[in-house]
């Protein structure tokens, strides 16, 4: 059963996912200098994951080993919401 280990899911550390994001979109479409606003979540029960592409030029990865079970949505707004706002600040 090891081969199933992911169950189809990607298994990346956040500075490889950072790596990914600078070559890549979301879609997988390689980047060609032009910017766009992408962000993706994913989540299994007790795990919560944001990547994100912002037309300003920069990528964010965050994973986190909690979701909780009724507010993950909410949750993944306040999220988004933060790392951006974290970003801006530093920017």
């Amino acid at each position: 059963m090891e081969v199933l280990d992911s169950c189809a899911g990607l298994i990346a550390s956040a500075p490889a996912l950072c790596a990914f994001l600078d070559h890549y979109w979301l879609s997988g479409e390689p980047r060609k200098g032009e910017r766009q606003h992408c962000f993706f979540f994913g989540s299994l029960p007790g795990t919560t994951a944001l990547v994100r592409q912002h037309p300003a030029g920069w990528n964010a990865a965050v994973l986190m080993n909690a979701r909780r079970p009724y507010d993950f949505e909410r949750d993944n707004q306040a999220l988004l919401e933060a790392v951006d706002a974290a970003l801006a600040d530093a920017r």
